[in-house]
């Protein structure tokens, strides 16, 4: 017994030896340089706007230099629509419609507009939390597409935006 708190302990020991310690607002100066924006995202409305800007922002790293800064605008739209029915006449199957209205736009002029619409389907069981983590997940589904389209058409018009 007594061997095994001496093993558990080193391993302990071992493992908080390997951590780092650095402040909470610790920015590395080759980062920083590094971390120039050429693509600004200005914000959007409602929780899942501000979730599918962090998406954008997340993902948007690979697009190192640009001539000239581009502004992205978003308008997220949410709807939802009872497709099936219990026979209370509460919705047992919802459908889930999210569609991203997105403005790419420089200062040379180049002005281009997208529209991404997704759509997915959630089934509503008779717990109401159940229900609300399910919408949340669907949710949060729709929003990683609409983040991957709008990334792949910048990817596509990467060269007519310079």
């Amino acid at each position: 017994m007594y061997l095994f708190k001496k093993i558990g302990y080193l391993s302990l020991l071992v493992l908080f030896a390997a951590c780092t310690v650095r402040p909470l607002y610790y920015q590395n100066s080759l980062e920083s340089k590094n971390s120039k924006s050429f693509i600004q995202i200005s914000a959007i409305q409602e929780r899942l706007g501000q979730e599918l800007r962090n998406m954008l922002i997340e993902r948007l790293h690979f697009i190192s230099e640009l001539n000239n800064s581009i502004l992205l605008q978003v308008n997220l739209a949410y709807e939802s629509t009872g497709i099936g029915y219990n026979q209370d006449l509460s919705s047992s199957v919802m459908r889930i419609t999210l569609t991203a209205k997105t403005t790419i736009s420089n200062k040379k002029g180049f002005l281009k507009t997208l529209t991404t619409e997704k759509s997915d389907i959630v089934t509503i069981p008779g717990s109401i939390y159940a229900s609300i983590v399910n919408e949340e997940d669907i949710k949060r589904k729709i929003l990683r597409e609409i983040a991957n389209d709008i990334i792949q058409r910048i990817t596509a018009l990467q060269k007519d935006i310079q």
